[in-house]
């Protein structure tokens, strides 16, 4: 059970987060063509232009039966 609630926590919370960091480092550094100034304006802009979907998107979900980190099958 605490396994289950840390995976839980680990995907509401640190997830939003990487997201933001990747399209951070993605849009490069040159000022003229940043889309974002900080991690705060990407998550607003995320949220408004994809909507609460945009936070997950790039993001593998693994199966409920799986207890390896690729979601293969058990052995």
């Amino acid at each position: 059970m605490a396994g289950l609630t840390a995976t839980l926590a680990a995907q509401v919370i640190w997830t939003h987060i990487d997201v933001v960091s990747q399209r951070l480092t993605v849009q490069g550094n040159e000022l003229r063509s940043c889309r974002y100034m900080n991690g705060i304006d990407a998550f607003r802009k995320i949220l408004n232009t994809d909507g609460p979907r945009g936070l997950y998107r790039g993001v593998a979900v693994m199966r409920p039966d799986s207890d390896n980190c690729d979601g293969g099958p058990r052995r």
